[in-house]
């Protein structure tokens, strides 16, 4: 094979000589020169100046050479293996730095990226949100006229409708107040009429009991007893029945006297059972039962006449102008409280 025949390059071997005239290095002038050199082919001139303007354009950062990074010996060049590994680091450290550079440069491309993606996402939710709000402020919009058109509408049918029932609301509200104005005297009348009852039904159950019941007559007497007055002799005026009966309970009533105060019972024919009549010194008081519930009657009478001129009163008709209007819509109730 070709490739093993190629001879491996030794390096370079600085030379000494002997003497000096050994070591001077013979320099042609330009006219040997000339005899040595052939013709340049046509272009080759041009070729030259291409090159020379390559050498002239030098990559950023190369170091230029120079001899005088060569130690001399003798007047030839050395240490070229050294310059090589020196030129070859430092384009193995300029291809590391381009390429730290081409990596800081996609990094900041990529988080640009995403910065414009982020802004982008948060345009379109801001997009988003002011169309959504957009529609909801379009409805509401819309329900608060559909609300205002209704109660505009319900307004004017209620007031046309008022408008057009007015004399007949009337004559129902005068039907109303007459109906009312009966109520009240058919109460009136049926109270009256309850009271009359009650107080023919009381006067008969407390005859027959002051009649039946002796207890009831003892109860009576001991409360008359109590709330006599002065002293002397007091004389009680019974029926003939409650008469043998308090005269047989004179010693329990007698407690009920003051000092004082003497106690003789008589009996009086006509007088009906539970009446007592008392006859002091001075006066003479009926404490019958007829006379106390003529006492009451008198009194409920009174009341009944007092309320009699309030109830029959003719009621008062309501003027026009005060009564009630249609009613207002709820906009309408919150501006007139204002």
């Amino acid at each position: 094979m070709e490739a093993d025949k190629l001879i491996t390059p030794q390096p370079f071997t600085p030379q000494s000589f002997d003497h000096e005239d050994e070591a001077r290095v013979h320099v042609l002038d330009p006219e040997e020169a000339g005899r040595f050199v052939p013709e340049l082919a046509p272009g080759a001139e041009r070729e030259g100046a291409d090159f020379q303007q390559r050498s002239d354009e030098r990559v950023p950062g190369e170091t230029d050479f120079a001899s005088i990074k060569f130690q001399r010996e003798n007047t030839l060049l050395t240490n070229v293996d050294k310059y090589a590994e020196s030129i070859r680091e430092e384009a193995e450290l300029y291809v590391q730095q381009i390429r730290a550079e081409v990596e800081r440069l996609n990094e900041q491309a990529e988080q640009r990226y995403a910065e414009a993606a982020q802004v982008k996402a948060d345009a379109q939710a801001e997009a988003k949100a002011l169309v959504e709000q957009a529609q909801q402020t379009a409805q509401a919009t819309h329900d608060q006229a559909h609300q205002e058109g209704f109660e505009a509408g319900r307004q004017e049918g209620l007031a046309k409708r008022y408008a057009e029932a007015g004399p007949n609301l009337e004559r129902i509200e005068e039907i109303l107040q007459d109906l009312a104005g009966f109520h009240r005297q058919v109460t009136f009348y049926a109270e009256k009429d309850a009271i009359r009852l009650a107080m023919l039904m009381a006067r008969r159950l407390l005859r027959q009991e002051l009649t039946i019941n002796n207890k009831a007559v003892w109860k009576l007497l001991a409360a008359t007893l109590a709330t006599l007055q002065g002293t002397g002799t007091f004389r009680i005026w019974l029926s003939p029945e409650d008469h043998q009966f308090a005269s047989a309970a004179r010693k329990s009533l007698e407690r009920y006297l003051d000092e004082g105060q003497e106690l003789t019972f008589r009996a009086k024919p006509g007088l009906p059972p539970g009446n007592i009549l008392i006859e002091t010194d001075r006066d003479i008081i009926d404490a019958t039962f007829e006379s106390q519930l003529h006492h009451l009657d008198s009194l409920i009478k009174q009341q009944l006449a007092e309320r009699e001129t309030t109830v029959l009163k003719p009621a008062t008709r309501q003027p026009r102008t005060q009564r009630r209007a249609p009613p207002a819509a709820p906009g309408e109730e919150a501006a007139g409280d204002e």
